[in-house]
Formats: C-alpha cells, structure tokens, sequence
C-alpha cells in the first residue's frame, strides 16, 4: 500500500470488478472489455489499445467433492482462503495435503486445536530452513542503501540458483539428516521420503514443520479421504478420523490459464493452444492471432526454487518495451510473429522433455499429454535478455494519420 500511495497509482485502480470477456476489434484495433461489478452486478464496457492479463496462475484451488459432505456437520476450509474469527480451541482438524500451504498451516494450529491429523497422498522432499528475524534497524539501513540491498538480493539469487547443480544429488542424505536433527519420530520417515528425483516437484522449504511432528497433537498418515460422515472424515484404507475442521491444503488447478479473450476472427486461447499442443505463450507473454494483448504470470515462466518476483519483473520489462510505441500512439498493433512464437514454444518444451520433467516425472507442471505448462526449463540469468525484445519476432503496424 505504501508503493502505491507514493507513486499514486490508487487512483488508477478499479477495485470489486470481474473481467466477464474480451474482443479484439480490428477495424478500431482496440479491445473491447467487458466488466462486471462483484458488489452491484452492473456490467459496463471499456475499450483500450493494450490489455495485460496478470490475473495469476494457481490461483483457483482444486474443488474438494466426495460422498457425504453435504451432511458433514463441521467446517471445510480452504487455507488460501482463511476465513477470519476461526475457532480451532479444543477441535480435532484434519490437514489434507503436505505441499508449501500445509508446512505452515500444521505447526501454526497446534497451540489451539486439540488434535491435528494430516493426510497426504505421497511424500515430497522436505527441507528444514531457517527463517531469521530481520531487525527493523537493518531494514531501514539496506533501504536507505539499495545498492547493498541489491548486492545481498543478487547474491541470494546465486546461491538459490547453485543449490540444486550443486546439492541436488545430496537433497536424500540431506533430508534425512534434517528429519535427525529435528526429532521426528520414525514412523514418519518413509512418509517424509519420496522415491522420485529432487526437483521433479517443488523442493519443500519449512522452518517449524519437522520439529512439530514430534508433538503427541500431530498425527502424519499416508491415505485419501474418499467420505465424510457427520462428525468424520473416511480414508482409503477404510480408517476413520474424527473431524470438526477440515483444511484442504491440496493445492490449486495447476492447468488453467484463464483469458476471456475472443482474437482475431474470434479465436480464444483454449482453441489457440489446442493448435499449439497446450498453453502456452512466446516468453510467457504473448500469443499470435491476440493483437496488443499481454500476459503476466504465463505459461512456462515459473521455477520451482526461485522468486517469481524476477520472472514478473523480466516479463514486466519486455512488455514495457514492445508495449511502449502503442502508448504514445506511435503504432497501431504489435503483434508476436506466428513462427517466432511456435520455435519459441518447439524449444520450451523439448527442454522440458530433457529436464527433470521428463524423466517419468509426475508433477503437476506437466498434463497428462506430456505438456509442461508451467517451468521455465532454462537458468533464470536468461531471463535478464527477456527485456530486449528481437524486432524479427514482431508484427508492427504504424498508426495511421488520420485525415
């Protein structure tokens, strides 16, 4: 909020409205969107010359749906949306889910609840990590010298990057170090040991989540819930588990790139990535046949360890300078080449295939075609050259002087 208030940009925001659809005019050569209040329902429509999707990925978490919900008398909560005033004293919750969500969720509640019991499908690697407090002191010293904050952020950025090229064969031994130091029982090492390659899957960084298993509260087991009864949760295995809370923490619709967009003789991204063989967009941002639109947070521009702070920022850059002669009216319509945006797409994925997603890996970054929707396959220094855009892979059309 404090960014925003500096640099004014409050004003600029249209808060409480759903983006209903979008279509591309090209007689006009603007958008035309449509907009519909949250609060009143009123739909009003808006033109513009560039439109930008950055309404996120992952954003919309699975739907949980088995036999007896509706007659499940205790509360289902889904984590990504807390609700606020939640009383967990004394209640028995169950955890569905051991992804980055339910690391932080599990040793968060147990000072409240009376039991916690959390169910996983299959282990993944986790790590303990540290999470120091930052003395405000030194956080007023690195603002009022950005240069230095900038050297410690560059420096994190390598050694982040380095971890798996150098630790990644390690991350087994690794883990099963940090389970020792942190005194997990061991009935709860061959659920906390997956058989896959580290790196298939997000590498689970916790700082509290390990040492928490110890507690007599906490109950880790490998199962599916399949029903729910009143007052319970039913498994798999034919086990029961008593429930008044249960948190889904098992993650989000990993496929879905939602653009309400109608393109150039009306195509949508579903029937232009149907083409393609799957989403996907030229450096994450751009799609032939969608004048002048951009997206932020596409397909293929995510990384499992590193901050997707910088994949913004490089994919903010580039639009920034293929967008700019459309902002001062110099030119009508940029647009990706068809054949720049498929190598680029061709290339994306056969690196893919080479990476550790290739390699009988299941993930949720890839479909069940084999597509990999979500992982930028390169180092992300390569993204720094994203801001530079490559005039060849650019339809760009001057405006026209009008009369």
């Amino acid at each position: 909020m404090r960014v925003a208030d500096k640099y004014n940009i409050n004003q600029h925001i249209q808060p409480d409205t759903n983006w209903v659809s979008s279509t591309w005019l090209d007689d006009r050569k603007c958008w035309s969107i449509e907009l519909q209040s949250t609060k009143t329902g009123e739909v009003s429509i808006q033109e513009c010359k560039v439109l930008i999707g950055a309404i996120g990925h992952q954003v919309d978490p699975k739907p949980f749906d088995v036999p007896g919900k509706s007659h499940f008398q205790g509360k289902i909560v889904q984590a990504c949306k807390w609700p606020q005033g939640l009383n967990l004293k004394e209640k028995n919750a169950v955890v569905i889910g051991n992804g980055s969500t339910a690391v932080q969720v599990v040793p968060n509640i147990l000072n409240n609840v009376k039991k916690c019991t959390q169910i996983q499908r299959a282990p993944q690697w986790i790590l303990n990590r540290p999470n120091p407090h930052v003395p405000e002191t030194f956080r007023k010293f690195l603002a009022f010298f950005p240069f230095i904050f900038t050297c410690l952020q560059s420096i994190t950025f390598a050694i982040v990057e380095a971890f798996y090229p150098v630790l990644g064969r390690v991350i087994p031994r690794m883990a099963k170090n940090h389970m020792k130091q942190c005194n997990v029982p061991k009935k709860y090492h061959s659920l906390l040991t997956p058989s896959y390659t580290p790196g298939c899957k997000r590498i689970i960084f916790a700082p509290e989540y390990l040492q928490c298993l110890k507690d007599p509260k906490v109950e880790l087991v490998q199962d599916e819930i399949v029903a729910l009864s009143e007052k319970s949760v039913i498994t798999a295995s034919g086990k029961e588990y008593s429930c008044d809370v249960l948190i889904l923490c098992h993650g989000f619709q990993a496929e879905t790139f939602y653009y309400p967009l109608k393109g150039r003789n009306g195509i949508t991204p579903p029937e232009h990535w149907d083409i393609a063989g799957g989403p996907s967009c030229y450096k994450g941002c751009a799609m032939n046949g969608f004048p002048n639109f951009f997206s932020i947070r596409g397909p293929n521009v995510s990384s499992g360890h590193q901050s997707l702070i910088h994949f913004i920022e490089s994919t903010t850059a580039l639009i920034l300078n293929v967008a700019a002669p459309l902002i001062q009216g110099k030119v009508d319509v940029v647009e990706v080449e068809s054949e720049a945006e498929q190598s680029y797409v061709r290339r994306v994925q056969a690196a893919c295939k080479r990476g550790f997603w290739g390699r009988d890996c299941h993930t949720f970054y890839v479909t069940k075609n084999g597509w990999n929707h979500t992982v930028y396959p390169w180092t992300p220094y390569w993204l720094c050259l994203h801001r530079f855009p490559v005039k060849s892979h650019w339809i760009v059309k001057p405006a026209q002087t009008k009369s």
